[in-house]
């Protein structure tokens, strides 16, 4: 939560990519969902406006974006 209480679009970053790793290992806790959702929006609505709305859609276009590189 510190992370993404700094509001910086990097640590919210790395806070997403190692929740997001994680839950490939096992199952998270509440809490950690709760955090994965959280930088999951922020770091959505942030690319959004870099990207456009016409190529981020919603969440999932993100993820498959940032699955492919």
């Amino acid at each position: 939560m510190e992370k993404i209480k700094t509001g910086s679009l990097y640590e919210i970053a790395e806070v997403f990519r190692d929740l997001y790793l994680l839950r490939g290992e096992k199952e998270l806790s509440h809490g950690e969902k709760k955090m994965l959702e959280l930088a999951r929006g922020y770091l959505f609505r942030e690319l959004q406006l870099c990207m456009g709305p016409e190529t981020m859609k919603t969440e999932d276009d993100m993820v498959r974006i940032l699955e492919s590189k």
